[in-house]
């Protein structure tokens, strides 16, 4: 056990490590991005988020409905964030000041299932910087956007709202999931919330199909009561409906 940990450890490090290279130019500080479990990572950056911010919309809206933000609760800027996580993921929790660049505020979690090892949360002062931090940590993994199907068990990246292609940075709708598979062979998925807010998981297994669809599952309350919208980000984000 004390082994898998500290693989997964050195793992995380080394996308860490990757992600902060594999940019064309500018500096670390610039293209440092989120790994799911920064645990063994040294911190790009860990500034104290003011209780006065809070995320703004995209740069590019897609004209849907704007997700509330996730620093609309109360308590500390880690229990905000915390607030966005489907109930059962919040197992094990504590603060993380190693985070990216241009995060505000993060949170590690360890559910207790046979599937996942390391939840991470990230909060960032907009959706258009979660997204930055996302597709670097996709890049760095050598996974290109609008490709495979995590729910199939093909590492890739998708929007999960319409648009792409038209709205967001770039024609990059930053409501999007992604996965890929680590170089210590432990499934990954990432997931932007639409609020700031940004998700890293990482498996036990190589099986992206099963952690796949573990983030995806929507809370059976949220979707007795007719909560879950159309479009709707991953199940994971759907915090307050039980598991």
């Amino acid at each position: 056990m004390e082994r898998s940990r500290l693989q997964i450890g050195w793992t995380i490090a080394l996308g860490f490590l990757v992600a902060a290279c594999s940019a064309a130019s500018g500096t670390v500080a610039q293209t440092a991005t989120p790994s799911p479990g920064l645990t063994s990572a040294p911190p790009a950056t860990s500034p104290t988020a003011p209780s006065s911010l809070a995320p703004s919309a995209s740069s590019q809206d897609n004209g849907e409905p704007q997700v509330p933000s996730w620093m609309n609760g109360s308590g500390s800027v880690e229990a905000q964030l915390l607030a966005n996580l489907r109930d059962d993921a919040k197992v094990g929790c504590a603060p993380t000041k190693l985070f990216p660049v241009g995060a505000v505020a993060g949170a590690e979690c360890r559910p207790n299932t046979a599937l996942v090892a390391i939840l991470d949360v990230y909060g960032f002062g907009s959706p258009d910087d979660a997204l930055d931090a996302y597709r670097a940590r996709l890049a760095a993994e050598g996974v290109q956007l609008r490709t495979g199907d995590c729910l199939a068990g093909q590492p890739g990246d998708e929007a999960w709202t319409p648009g792409d292609g038209q709205w967001g940075p770039g024609g990059v709708e930053p409501d999007r999931d992604g996965c890929f598979v680590d170089v210590s062979a432990h499934a990954n998925v990432l997931a932007l919330c639409g609020n700031g807010a940004y998700i890293g998981i990482v498996g036990k297994t190589a099986d992206v199909a099963a952690l796949a669809k573990w983030a995806w599952r929507f809370p059976a309350k949220a979707m007795n009561a007719g909560q879950v919208s159309t479009p709707s980000p991953p199940g994971i984000c759907y915090a307050g409906w039980g598991a």
